[in-house]
């Protein structure tokens, strides 16, 4: 009897040695055939919005196979946000950047143009935070005069670089000397690097993506909000927001957003004015947006048209002649792929081909996927379980000899 209670136990453990063992696979849902590769070299491979819609937000479920089912080493990449076309820039000298006696951060650069401007762009350091500043203006660095108070600042982040552009839109002015005010007494302020205006005829990068337009819901409450529903055809990443607004000549109200990655009042509040661009960066990759238009005792507003923006991503790859590569995406549990060729994705010198691929078709293909950090966790589990059966068994053992005896 105890020998067939030992056989039991060993293969119980053998069981789970194999079960430890196994590699967890990823289950794509969804396949988008490269087009043929007719050289050895890097490609470049745009995301579209219809890819991306299927994928998780930062694209962590997307891999590229070839005809044997391996992995591809990729890089990922992705405009940097703003419209702005960096080699067109016109710098302000930054005169101050520092704490004063209010206990806010105070940057002062000089309008060394000598000409009226409108708008201004900031790069800033990423960072996950929500800050409010004010500008003002000086002629002497004495008087100061308020031009914009309370613009939410929100989003601080880009994809690929270390820095975000920042655009600031306000009302023209031909001050000497410009001040943004950080608000926030004893608040740790925003990493301003950097205060430029665009050249007079700078041209605008084509970093966006225009998605399909969403249909548009409208009710105005008698709480004194308008609610305007954003429904789009898919789950697509929005990086941009337009909107037409029509009702009134003059006009100046907070605007709240809301979508899936856009939760939290107090981080999604914009400004709705006729004296600016009614643009706004955001972030959210969902078919749904909820706005909020705060009318106070004010006729309600009329959101007609409303246009939505992705940033431009794409892959870089090195690919060989043939191979039968395809894209494979679409599965809400896998992780980020872990590539070499990360390391070296600022030796990559030469211009990479671009490299279309078919519409995208359901066709589950499953991965094998190593998990580190699950696979030690069972080691564990099987050395706990092998010592509890070694000493289940020598205790027992030990007992039947001094019964024996």
């Amino acid at each position: 009897m105890l020998k067939n209670l030992l056989l039991k136990y060993i293969l119980l453990i053998n069981l789970v040695w194999l079960f430890g063992t196994i590699q967890a696979q990823f289950n794509f849902k969804y396949t988008a055939g490269l087009e043929e590769v007719t050289q050895a070299g890097f490609y470049q491979i745009d995301l579209t919005p219809p890819v991306i819609a299927k994928l998780q937000s930062a694209c962590q479920d997307l891999r590229i196979v070839d005809a044997k089912g391996a992995q591809i080493p990729y890089l990922l990449r992705s405009d940097i946000a703003g419209d702005v076309n960096y080699y067109a820039l016109k710098h302000l000298p930054i005169l101050s950047n520092k704490t004063e006696a209010d206990k806010q951060t105070h940057v002062v650069v000089e309008n060394n143009l000598k000409s009226s401007i409108n708008n201004m762009v900031l790069l800033i350091k990423n960072t996950d935070a929500t800050r409010a500043i004010t500008i003002s203006g000086s002629d002497n660095l004495h008087d100061w005069y308020i031009i914009k108070e309370n613009v939410t600042l929100n989003n601080l982040s880009a994809d690929t670089a270390d820095t975000f552009a920042q655009e600031l839109f306000f009302p023209n002015s031909n001050y000497r000397y410009f001040k943004i005010i950080i608000l926030g007494k004893e608040t740790l302020p925003l990493n301003i690097t950097r205060v430029s205006v665009p050249a007079h005829n700078f041209v605008g990068k084509s970093n966006y993506i225009s998605l399909p337009g969403p249909v548009i819901l409208q009710k105005d409450s008698s709480d004194g909000y308008s609610y305007i529903t954003l429904r789009f055809n898919d789950s697509y990443l929005i990086n941009r927001l337009s909107l037409k607004i029509e009702g009134a000549k003059f006009f100046k109200r907070s605007l709240y957003i809301y979508g899936d990655t856009l939760l939290r009042e107090t981080q999604n509040l914009y400004s709705l004015s006729s004296n600016e661009k009614t643009v706004y960066s955001i972030s959210s990759k969902s078919n749904l947006l909820i706005l909020k238009i705060q009318n106070n005792d004010n006729p309600p507003l009329r959101v007609t048209a409303a246009s939505g923006y992705q940033l431009h991503r794409w892959l870089i790859t090195w690919l060989e002649k043939g191979n039968g590569y395809q894209l494979v995406f679409g599965d809400s549990s896998a992780t980020a792929p872990r590539y070499d060729i990360t390391f070296f994705k600022d030796s990559i010198r030469t211009v990479p081909i671009l490299l279309s691929y078919a519409k995208p078709v359901l066709s589950k293909v499953s991965i094998p996927e190593k998990k580190e950090n699950e696979n030690k966790i069972w080691m564990w589990v099987i050395i706990i379980s092998v010592l509890a059966v070694l000493i289940f068994f020598t205790l027992r053992m030990t007992r039947e000899i001094n019964k024996n005896n």
